[in-house]
């Protein structure tokens, strides 16, 4: 009898530890329970959201209708336009961001990679928009690990710039300090760039090196550009539905920064639904009213769905053709 056969025979003489060893752990079946259930259970919870939007949206829609009455085609455009160039300073920073790691990206490839990653970040389960964007980068010639750099930095600094637009507005009520706390990522990124490099180069081998902090920089000024253009789009939308400032300005303006902020951090709704919405009402409810604040937290995000998908046909119809190989540019 061979030795491994000896072994099996003394462990099926001892049942308890022999199905000890046999049986997966219990925490790595949950894990894989889970892993399972996570997407159904998002969905669930996107549908059941949706369905009370639908609800409220019913019982209250003499509110909706009366917000769409008081906007009028004219500023429904104006708010088109703003969100539009939202969307190009915003691509313009993904440019740049690609560009400074040492590819041939055009402000085209940039343009139409994020809004296809559009597509994506609507469906259930946050990583669904990361996967997205990081196919349409591998379809263009990047490779995985420069992918992963270019999507976790993009994702950092488009935080950073809401987190300066939205905490700007609200820095009376919650303070310098957790103002500046914040801003820590993006700080450690500008200062810490050496240190950053040293863990790129030992976790990420074989993959371009980090940006300079003048270009992070940069990307991050045109960042919060962005945020302060589509911030300052809902500010005057709250104040056309209203007829009135419910608080300063620069607070409406910040609430939906911060409620973006909030919504990203909920890994189970696409695009931070009912979170973002909840967040905006907690900030602007007491001034404004619950109802009416709702209300035009989702007007402003119907009317922000129809730019992005506007945007998101136009990339369609450009890319019928086929996709560009992006190249290496001289270092």
């Amino acid at each position: 009898m061979c030795q491994r056969e000896s072994y099996v025979l003394v462990l099926e003489g001892q049942p308890s530890l022999y199905d000890e060893l046999s049986m997966p752990s219990t925490s790595h079946v949950f894990k894989q329970r889970l892993r399972q259930w996570c997407p159904i259970l998002s969905q669930i919870v996107t549908v059941l959201i949706l369905a009370a939007f639908a609800y409220w949206g019913w019982q209250n829609r003499v509110i909706m209708q009366q917000v769409f009455a008081e906007l009028g085609p004219v500023k429904l455009m104006s708010f088109f336009l703003l969100l539009t160039l939202g969307v190009v300073l915003s691509a313009l920073s993904f440019t740049m961001l690609v560009r400074s790691m040492g590819y041939q990206f055009t402000y085209r490839d940039g343009y139409h990679s994020l809004n296809l990653s559009q597509i994506a970040a609507m469906v259930p389960g946050k990583i669904w928009g990361f996967a997205g964007l990081a196919g349409l980068l591998s379809a263009r010639g990047i490779p995985n690990r420069d992918s992963v750099l270019v999507i976790s930095l993009h994702t950092l600094l488009t935080l950073s710039a809401a987190v300066f637009v939205g905490t700007w507005g609200l820095m009376p009520v919650i303070g310098w300090p957790y103002t500046l706390l914040c801003l820590v990522p993006a700080m450690v990124l500008l200062a810490g760039r050496s240190w950053c490099e040293t863990l790129r180069s030992h976790f990420f081998m074989g993959s371009s090196p980090l940006p300079s902090s003048l270009s992070i920089l940069r990307m991050l000024i045109v960042g919060v550009v962005s945020w302060a253009v589509v911030s300052t789009c809902f500010a005057l939308l709250v104040y056309s539905a209203a007829g009135r400032w419910p608080a300063s300005p620069l607070l409406v303006a910040s609430a939906f920064a911060a409620g973006y902020v909030g919504g990203f951090a909920s890994f189970i709704t696409p695009s931070g639904l009912g979170v973002r919405e909840g967040i905006i009402t907690v900030i602007l409810g007491p001034a404004l009213g619950s109802d009416k604040t709702l209300a035009l937290a989702i007007v402003f995000r119907v009317v922000h769905m129809a730019v992005l998908w506007l945007h998101i046909a136009i990339t369609l119809c450009a890319l019928s053709g086929g996709v560009r190989m992006t190249e290496r540019g001289p270092h």
